[in-house]
């Protein structure tokens, strides 16, 4: 399967009846990558509702708990690790991010999530909360031909935030943008564009990230918006996506991952 556009989010999601609602809904709408990460501690609720379905027509996404490596001790995290395919009912994962950089572990972890990529069990690796700087850093030291290996970046990405600095930095790369946050914030001018395209705000600030080539992960819990967010078969005009491109203000919710 290759890489979806879309996906769900799971952040904050559990038990396993409201991981039940979230998943029946998407799959039916259309969706097929789930995105999650050790730390949300759903996996398992997650693991128990695929078990059913059929695994080449899904994508999973998880992380490396950030958590793990105040342990300072590598087979606690190679523990933690296998707990996740466990949890997940998984022999493999499709992506494997490491959820925020430390710059002390970035390594050790890489080179741990490149060796279970060789034994088949990850597809593919990247890093998540990666700002200009870390990831600048990051490619300096694994070297620029095993940064070729650098799936993506998963990062607080919108119009409020559009990052641009970071994003040619990406694109320069050839990595992936996975853009979190897509719905932190809305204006009047989001509103006026929504309502021109006969279109919700929500949609129009995910199809701008669509346009600039992220792939998005919407979080919803209720049946009508993870429909919504899915049905972005529309395209923004050119003179609206630039007055979206002019609305940075470097507003954030995750300060310290800018």
């Amino acid at each position: 399967m290759d890489f979806p556009i879309i996906g769900i989010g799971t952040y904050k999601v559990k038990p396993q009846p409201e991981i039940n609602f979230l998943l029946e809904n998407a799959f039916r709408c259309g969706y097929n990558m789930i995105d999650t990460a050790e730390i949300y501690r759903n996996q398992k609720y997650i693991g128990a509702y695929i078990k059913n379905i059929d695994r080449s027509k899904i994508w999973i996404t998880s992380k490396i708990s950030f958590a793990n490596y105040k342990s300072d001790n590598l087979d606690e995290i190679i523990k933690s690790l296998n707990k996740t395919f466990i949890d997940l009912n998984t022999d493999y994962i499709d992506l494997y991010l490491i959820h925020c950089p430390i710059e002390e572990w970035n390594g050790k972890i890489w080179n741990l999530l490149r060796y279970y990529q060789k034994e088949g069990k990850i597809r593919y690796i990247g890093v998540s909360n990666f700002n200009y700087e870390k990831l600048t850093k990051f490619i300096r030291e694994i070297g620029p031909e095993e940064a070729k290996n650098i799936f993506c970046n998963q990062i607080e990405y919108n119009p409020f935030l559009n990052r641009k600095d970071l994003i040619k930095l990406c694109q320069d790369n050839n990595i992936k943008v996975v853009a979190y946050g897509s719905l932190n914030k809305k204006n009047e001018l989001i509103e006026e564009i929504a309502k021109k395209l006969y279109r919700t705000p929500e949609q129009v600030l995910l199809k701008w990230g669509q346009q600039n080539g992220a792939h998005i992960i919407p979080m919803a819990q209720d049946a009508k918006y993870i429909k919504d967010n899915i049905c972005l078969d529309f395209e923004i005009p050119e003179e609206d996506m630039k007055k979206m491109n002019e609305l940075n203000e470097n507003y954030s919710r995750y300060e310290k991952y800018l």
